[in-house]
């Protein structure tokens, strides 16, 4: 999935001439605290609730100092990508660029990431979950999957980041299967660190639910 394919066309956009309390109605309509600024369709910064409520009503929005002037990813970058710069910036909406001229395409808001994953994630998925601690040294994707396949089952699923035992990392996996006695027991055959298991399905309505309670919580 990439930037393009994840535009949210229920964002509008707001112009340098437009004023500051139609900017604030705007998105307390749509229950956003940022929109996208253009000057002759190109992407110039973001307009923030906190600066807006700030300024007389009656000003426009170039008189603001507006955020975020050079964030704008190109169409055809990846959802993890995406994902990163989401977290990096601390931003609701991230903004989109054409690779051939630049033209400001549309936003890609929290929301629309967050639905995409509650329909697609392979977290949705039944079966069990692993985590892993290892020097990153020893990691090693290709031996940990033949691990798990020799098993018969399959990863859907891998996450690699620090441990809390400085220099280590540790690898969450995701597994297509409930029971992973037999697998635990392969990976302490070959002296895997096991950290924590999750052996119980997951409910997928039960797991939507908390999302959508996240998503809540975010105001996104």
């Amino acid at each position: 999935m990439i930037a393009v394919e994840l535009i949210d066309n229920n964002v509008p956009y707001l112009k340098s001439s437009d004023k500051v309390f139609f900017a604030i109605n705007l998105m307390q309509e749509r229950g956003l605290r940022c929109l996208p600024v253009l000057e002759d369709g190109v992407y110039v910064g973001m307009a923030t609730e906190e600066i807006l409520l700030e300024m007389d009503d009656e000003a426009t929005i170039a008189s603001l100092t507006l955020e975020y002037p050079d964030f704008i990813v190109a169409e055809g970058e990846h959802l993890l990508f995406l994902l990163k710069e989401m977290a990096s910036y601390q931003v609701e909406l991230i903004p989109v660029k054409s690779v051939y001229d630049n033209a400001y395409l549309g936003v890609i808001s929290a929301a629309q990431i967050v639905n995409f994953l509650q329909k697609n994630m392979a977290i949705l998925q039944e079966g069990g979950v692993l985590v892993l601690q290892m020097q990153p040294k020893d990691y090693s994707l290709s031996e940990i999957a033949r691990i798990v396949e020799s098993n018969g089952a399959h990863i859907v699923f891998c996450y690699l980041g620090s441990a809390a035992d400085k220099g280590k990392v540790q690898c969450t996996l995701k597994i297509d299967m409930t029971d992973l006695s037999g697998i635990l027991q392969s990976f302490e055959r070959y002296h895997y660190e096991v950290v924590s298991t999750f052996h119980q399905s997951i409910n997928e309505a039960s797991l939507k639910q908390r999302l959508d309670s996240l998503l809540h919580y975010l105001n996104v």
